[in-house]
């Protein structure tokens, strides 16, 4: 059974990745990555589990608008910039001086353009649409004999690229796509002019689908690898190479997949850079990647790629801790994707006990992986002392986020019906924690936490002596009959059915019990309640 991991946005990996931002000043729309998708197809074993309601699930970064606006305001000939108001006003004038033929008037009107999209608040991006200019600025793209002109005509279409989708659409209409990855393609530009281009080409490519298709369709993907893999790498000005790096994520987001095998090498060369930002977009690239079953078994193939994973969960950022994970727990999804068992169980280990909650959080979201995964993936989790005591002291804690993913976890285990898991996981004291999740508003994950008890119920039968299921005291001390009692009058249709079936399965003569001695005391009976319609 394969469960999609929600699309929440979550507050706090935006701060961390809001940490990250470029050397010049930017006012940045771009939102963090909080991704989480759909699973890919999984193996016939892994698709037996889902009969048994075993969660595999597989994460991707929300498909939300990526893009950031150059606010720098300071021309590079050290003049001071104009008032955006004032520069409001001009725009007519402007228009006018633009569609004149003396080109000693281009620039400076064109850099009062740029100036007034650059400025701070909200800029006048639909005024500029509006006036019919952006045509004219299409044009000076191709002015390769006047730098400075196609510097700054770049410039302000990277800012108005940063405004609505049906701003960036109006854009791309205006055919900017094609001269920007021209000049991309010219092997004399500027490093300052490059870097707008990509800007510009990620602001339009992370707007939506049909904008990235647009530019994966000018040829855009040869050109940035081509850049990406100037040798040495580290000699490439560290601006430039986040800024590539942004934008390749932003053209293998929601399906671009389609270009992974030329991308591939490019983006293992950027984990190797010391500059986080351009590592966490190549994680999320990566991740990205891993929508497509192809891709990902080119990606398994190198086993460099696998231990440079396992490097980076432990990296001194945050974000880049939580995008490996992400990657890491896609891999497992593969039939034998997971490389190396032992390194990285020693690494998990010691995620769990992180003081970060979000990379707690992530870490127990790969573990379940993991125990959705193969016999030989849950041996090598079973395998540790210390990863099931962490998973149920975590389901057990205040953090509900952290209580969900820890409970996906052993509800994975338990479900996966081996009798010896289940006793060890059951002596460490975890039906309590189970049952109070029971109270939480997720139908799925109460759904399969029933799953889990039943499980467990059923391998206590099998224990059973002359005492009895051995498991069943459990749930009653932790008052687990009242619990399964209250559910059955939950509105949804799964819950009820399931929480009937244990009382009866294995509460159901003591309840007889208690009602032939004491009668019902006016509490609602079980078993009337159990034949709802």
């Amino acid at each position: 059974y394969v469960r999609p991991k929600p699309h929440t946005h979550n507050p706090a990996i935006a701060m961390l990745a809001a940490q990250h931002t470029h050397e010049r000043e930017r006012v940045s729309g771009r939102v963090s990555p909080t991704p989480r998708g759909v699973g890919i197809k999984c193996s016939s074993k892994q698709r037996s589990k889902r009969e048994d309601r075993v969660s595999l699930r597989k994460s991707q970064r929300a498909l939300a608008v990526s893009k950031k606006r150059n606010t720098q305001t300071t021309p590079p000939t050290g003049q001071r910039p104009c008032d955006g108001g004032r520069a409001e006003h001009l725009l007519p004038q402007l228009v006018r001086i633009l569609n004149q033929d003396d080109d000693s008037l281009y620039l400076p009107a064109v850099r009062q353009i740029r100036r007034l999209v650059s400025g701070a608040g909200v800029p006048p991006i639909q005024e500029v649409l509006d006036s019919g200019v952006v045509p004219r600025l299409v044009q000076f793209l191709k002015q390769a004999t006047i730098p400075d002109l196609q510097l700054e005509a770049t410039w302000a279409l990277t800012n108005v690229a940063s405004g609505t989708s049906q701003q960036t659409m109006m854009l791309v209409e205006s055919g900017v796509i094609s001269p920007l990855v021209c000049i991309l393609s010219q092997p004399h530009v500027s490093i300052a002019l490059r870097e707008h281009c990509l800007w510009a080409l990620g602001n339009i490519a992370g707007d939506n689908v049909t904008s990235r298709d647009a530019v994966l369709a000018a040829g855009i993907v040869q050109p940035l690898i081509s850049l990406l893999s100037l040798p040495p790498l580290p000699a490439t000005p560290a601006p430039l190479v986040r800024t590539a790096a942004w934008l390749l994520s932003n053209l293998l987001k929601g399906g671009g997949a389609t270009v992974a095998p030329a991308v591939g090498p490019c983006l293992a060369r950027l984990l190797s850079w010391e500059d986080p930002t351009v590592i966490v977009d190549a994680l999320w690239a990566l991740s990205y990647l891993t929508e497509n079953p192809e891709c990902m078994n080119q990606l398994l193939a190198s086993s460099e790629l696998w231990e440079k994973l396992i490097t980076l969960v432990e990296h001194a950022d945050t974000a880049v801790q939580i995008a490996a994970l992400r990657v890491l727990g896609n891999f497992i999804t593969v039939p034998n994707g997971m490389k190396q068992v032992a390194p990285l169980m020693l690494v998990l280990e010691r995620l769990l006990n992180s003081s970060k909650s979000c990379v707690t959080r992530e870490t127990c979201w790969c573990l379940s992986n993991i125990a959705a995964g193969t016999r030989e993936q849950v041996e090598a989790l079973m395998a540790s002392d210390l990863v099931v005591p962490q998973l149920v002291r975590l389901l057990g804690g205040n953090d509900m986020d952290a209580r969900k993913e820890a409970c996906w976890c052993l509800c994975n285990l338990i479900t996966g019906r081996v009798p010896t898991f289940v006793r060890r996981i059951v002596s460490q004291d975890c039906v309590g924690p189970l049952l109070a999740m029971l109270d939480c508003n997720d139908t799925q994950l109460m759904c399969i936490v029933l799953d889990a008890l039943q499980v467990v119920l059923c391998v206590g039968e099998t224990l059973a002596g002359s005492g009895g299921n051995p498991f069943v005291p459990l749930v009653q001390a932790e008052n687990g009959e009242y619990v399964l009692t209250r559910l059955l009058d939950h509105d949804c249709d799964e819950i009820w059915p399931k929480a009937s079936a244990l009382l009866d399965a294995y509460f159901g003569a003591a309840s007889a019990d208690e009602d032939d001695a004491e009668g019902t005391g006016g509490q609602p009976d079980p078993c009337a309640v159990a034949g709802k319609t």
